[in-house]
């Protein structure tokens, strides 16, 4: 559930929700069900994602803010026009290539 706070629904609701279309634990129940996994493998990916995601979070709050022209580096890979449309039509940013895609064919 994307907005799991409570200001506006019941926790009965919230509770009901994740249990019946909550995506991540539907396919939780199938890989458990195929046994493709056991809960305490899931139980410890579940944990090592989070901390790889509270990792993630701090680089990203302790890195400094990118310029805005870096926006729009590296869009396209073999760009047809050079110019990339920005926030406004007034603004458009120019496309840099700042690295070598790691996926180029």
């Amino acid at each position: 559930m994307s907005d799991p706070g409570t200001s506006y629904r019941t926790r009965e609701e919230i509770q009901e929700v994740r249990q019946t279309r909550d995506p991540i634990m539907l396919w939780r129940d199938k890989i458990i069900q195929a046994n493709l996994a056991t809960t305490e493998e899931i139980k410890k990916m579940d944990g090592e994602i989070r901390k790889e995601v509270d990792e993630a979070v701090k680089v990203a709050k302790s890195d400094k803010e990118i310029a805005l022209q870096e926006l729009a580096a590296d869009v396209y890979y073999e760009p047809l026009e050079t110019e990339i449309r920005g926030t406004t039509p007034f603004g458009p940013y120019k496309h840099q290539r700042l690295c070598q895609p790691f996926n180029a064919h």
